[in-house]
């Protein structure tokens, strides 16, 4: 097991999390105030390397919205792309920023049009092995 990291400071962005095969997309209506169930199960992450641009997927580790740590809301309103449900959309760049050294490190997507995700930014994370009980 595994857990991600700030590459700038080394902060944990999350637990210990296990990979699995990237799930496909949910599908959903889009219909206001739904928003779809998460891509991943809780404890695991996944590689997407090609997303649907079509869907406006970021490119990264995609993870559980509830396995996020470390981080807070960007500072910047326009990076945040609330839409319609007033969820995250994450397709105005990361919209999760370090709680510690404050770099760009994820977008989380959960509006009822995008998939319900936190995507890491690959060149912004690093991806530790420790053996770290406490994470």
């Amino acid at each position: 097991m595994a857990y991600f990291a700030c590459r700038g400071c080394r902060q944990p962005l999350t637990p210990h999390l296990v990979e699995v095969r990237l799930p496909p997309l949910v599908p959903g209506e889009n219909e206001a105030g739904r928003i779809r169930p998460p891509r991943v199960p809780r404890g695991a992450w996944a590689l997407n390397l090609h997303p649907d641009e079509g869907l406006y997927e970021p490119r990264g580790v995609v993870i559980h919205p509830g396995d996020i740590t470390g981080t807070r809301r960007h500072p910047d309103p326009d990076r945040l792309g609330v839409a319609c449900c007033r969820g995250p959309s994450g397709t105005d760049g990361p919209n999760l920023i370090c709680s510690v050294c404050e770099a760009d490190v994820a977008a989380e997507q959960g509006d009822c049009w995008t998939q319900n995700q936190v995507v890491l930014d690959l060149p912004r994370v690093i991806h530790s092995f420790t053996e770290d009980p406490d994470l």
